[in-house]
């Protein structure tokens, strides 16, 4: 089977740009072991790591024939050659970290659904809806969920919220108080 690359007016209807193995930045995951992603293009997801200055390209492999699938490296730029690669993406590449919405909004919600009881799709709305502050319509064009789907999943994942809170509230109340 060959690599179709698709039309850029398919990109921008689906809302989401694809890699060459038709996985989507909603498949990457938002860190890895301090790596953030920074975006995706033909060749994968694309990752800065702050700590030691530098781009990996992750790729994600498998997922036919009972194989897993698994992020492996593609390829890394060190500083010097992303450096001259490109104007200053060092720099960039911090800034995007910083303001990137998606990209804290996919650590947040990958956090939540590891530590809390949110699944992974309540967990990317409460996110995005209720700490980033994102509209419905980008929210549901960005997750490629409809608009009624993302309300289901933003009072979903209130309800859980909500619970939560009374959880530590009661807690609070009855323990014991140190003198």
């Amino acid at each position: 089977m060959s690599y179709e690359k698709p039309n850029k007016r398919d990109l921008f209807d689906s809302g989401l740009f694809k890699d060459r193995t038709g996985h989507t930045i909603e498949d990457y995951p938002g860190e890895i072991e301090n790596d953030y992603l920074l975006g995706v293009d033909d060749y994968g997801g694309w990752y800065y790591n702050p700590v030691h200055e530098k781009i990996l390209n992750y790729q994600l492999e498998g997922g036919k024939n009972g194989k897993p699938l698994e992020l492996t490296i593609g390829f890394s730029m060190n500083k010097e050659e992303y450096e001259d690669e490109y104007d200053d993406i060092s720099e960039l590449a911090v800034e995007l970290v910083d303001k990137t919405v998606f990209g804290h909004s996919m650590v947040l919600a990958s956090k939540l659904a590891k530590h809390t009881h949110l699944s992974r799709p309540q967990a990317k709305v409460h996110a995005l809806r209720n700490v980033y502050g994102v509209g419905r319509t980008q929210t549901s064009r960005v997750l490629n969920k409809s608009p009624n789907t993302i309300d289901n999943q933003k009072s979903s994942a209130q309800r859980k919220a909500d619970k939560a809170k009374k959880f530590v509230k009661i807690i609070n109340e009855f323990a014991p108080k140190e003198y």
